[in-house]
């Protein structure tokens, strides 16, 4: 789930956008979302009703899932029937029915989150769906297990809970576990490692060392494009690392794109490589552009005029404009045969430098449609809109077909 952070900085993180911001994003997305017959996430933690398994806060299991799209693909690729694998810092579990849905009856999700705030509606979120492979557990996934860690809340945007943003965000305290103890006390063995923890990944890595050189499971991590820790570990430990944003290697932070904040990084050790749909030759090759000149522009909306036609492949969307102001609110919609696929809603700057890589994966002919809004009255003169480049992936193999989604 989109997770409105401006960028870490040596002592603490940023929250991107202010505190009613932060509020009209949400309303604003929960309107498009409204028009989709999709239904998303609460303003607040205070306005779900907990009792209430009809009030969901992601979309049922037989519906796009708009957020993250290279995650959500990345891990359909991954999870095969029957696996054990874990969610490391589930959030309200939208990823999490998923990687669900995917190992399906024979296999386990255990899921891991430290927010207090979000366990309850994460775990109805999963029970409506029917999910009933999954087993969350409420702590926060550390270097060493059995410590007490303070955890930091923002009150209007409690999706986004840190070690590391004190400010006068509310403080709950947590206990700590680490991966080796919670695997070597449950016997459960991942294939799959998905963690997404605001920035506390290195600290987790540490606490799974053991398990990670003995059994090489696959990892997908969300990196600030700053900190190279995770990076310099797992490929000192014989992993490649493939920005799943756009599908180039990444051997150290200067590979990220320039001006990048956050990334959703695939990590797959080499012996392991030829399991996967990946290769050591996979990439993004750009078969088609469509400039500025392609987009109607009225009333701070750009719409491409033309739908793109896509044949079954994978590929990667790149929508390329320059963005610097923060004080907006911009979404970036992509449809496909005009279903909602993905959805993006921040400030444009952010989206700029961290959202702008669409991935979609086709299996039959279909037209796309690109749409980008100012929402709210608000613009950003700043905004440049440059065109949309088109890349197919290539040396991309679908090694199984799965059923259960």
């Amino acid at each position: 789930m989109m997770l409105f952070l401006k960028k870490i900085i040596p002592n603490s993180f940023k929250v991107l956008v202010k505190e009613e911001l932060r509020r009209i994003l949400l309303q604003e997305k929960n309107s498009i979302l409204e028009k989709e017959n999709i239904q998303s996430q609460p303003s607040s933690y205070n306005e779900v009703d907990l009792t209430n398994l009809c009030a969901p806060s992601i979309t049922s299991w037989h519906q796009p899932i708009i957020y993250e799209a290279s995650v959500n693909l990345a891990l359909r690729d991954l999870c095969q029937p029957g696996a054990t694998v874990f969610d490391v810092g589930s959030n309200e579990g939208g990823l999490t029915l998923l990687m669900s849905r995917l190992v399906g009856p024979k296999g386990i999700v255990c899921a891991f989150e430290a927010n207090p705030y979000i366990l309850d509606l994460c775990t109805h979120n999963l029970l409506r769906n029917g999910c009933n492979n999954f087993f969350i557990t409420h702590a926060c996934i550390w270097k060493v297990s059995d410590e007490i860690l303070s955890l930091y809340i923002p009150p209007n945007n409690w999706q986004a809970a840190s070690l590391y943003l004190e400010s006068d965000n509310i403080e709950t305290q947590v206990r700590t576990i680490a991966l080796d103890d919670y695997i070597y006390s449950t016997n459960l063995e991942p294939e799959l490692i998905k963690m997404d923890i605001e920035g506390a990944e290195f600290d987790a890595l540490e606490g799974a060392k053991e398990y990670i050189a003995q059994k090489q499971p696959h990892l997908i991590l969300e990196q600030w494009t700053h900190d190279g820790r995770c990076l310099e570990l797992l490929r000192s430990q014989g992993y490649i690392a493939i920005d799943l944003n756009n599908y180039n290697f990444i051997e150290t932070i200067n590979d990220y794109p320039k001006k990048s904040q956050i990334r959703n990084v695939l990590f797959i050790h080499q012996n392991r490589i030829e399991e996967t749909p990946y290769s050591l030759d996979i990439r993004a090759e750009e078969i088609d552009y469509f400039g500025a000149d392609k987009f109607t522009s009225s009333n701070q909306e750009f719409i491409l005029q033309n739908c793109i036609k896509l044949n079954k492949s994978r590929y990667v969307l790149r929508i390329d404009f320059d963005a610097e102001r923060e004080d907006n609110v911009m979404s970036l919609s992509v449809y496909v045969d005009n279903i909602l696929t993905i959805l993006h809603i921040a400030n444009s700057s952010f989206i700029q430098k961290s959202y702008r890589d669409c991935t979609i994966d086709i299996k039959f002919p279909v037209d796309v449609k690109i749409e980008i809004k100012f929402l709210n009255d608000t613009s950003d003169p700043t905004f440049n809109l440059k065109g949309v480049s088109v890349s197919k992936v290539v040396n991309f193999q679908e090694k199984f077909k799965n059923y259960f989604v």
